[in-house]
C-alpha cells in the first residue's frame, strides 16, 4: 500500500481504472463461458446486483446526507425509522 501511495495522482487513477476494468471484464467473462443459464440462477444474480446497487446508493449518497443532517441539525430533524 505504501508503494501505491507513493505514486503520482494520475498514476494512481490509471492503475485504479485498469483494476476496475479487469474486474469488470472478469465478471462479464462468465457470460461468454456459460452455454445456458437456469432461470432461477438469473433471478438470483439479478437480486444480488440489485442489492449491491441499493447498498452502494445508501453508503455513498444517503448515509453522508443523514450524517450531515442528523449530526449538524439533530435538534431540527427528527429520526424516523
Amino acid at each position: 500500500m505504501q508503494w501505491f501511495a507513493s505514486l503520482e495522482a494520475w498514476q494512481q487513477a490509471l492503475l485504479a481504472s485498469l483494476m476496475m476494468y479487469a474486474m469488470t471484464a472478469l465478471g462479464a467473462s462468465f457470460v461468454f463461458f456459460s452455454k445456458k443459464l437456469n432461470g432461477t440462477f438469473i433471478t438470483l444474480l439479478t437480486g444480488v446486483a440489485a442489492g449491491i446497487m441499493i447498498a452502494a446508493s445508501f453508503f455513498s449518497l444517503l448515509l453522508p446526507v443523514a450524517v450531515f443532517l442528523f449530526g449538524w441539525l439533530s435538534g431540527l430533524c427528527p429520526v424516523v425509522v
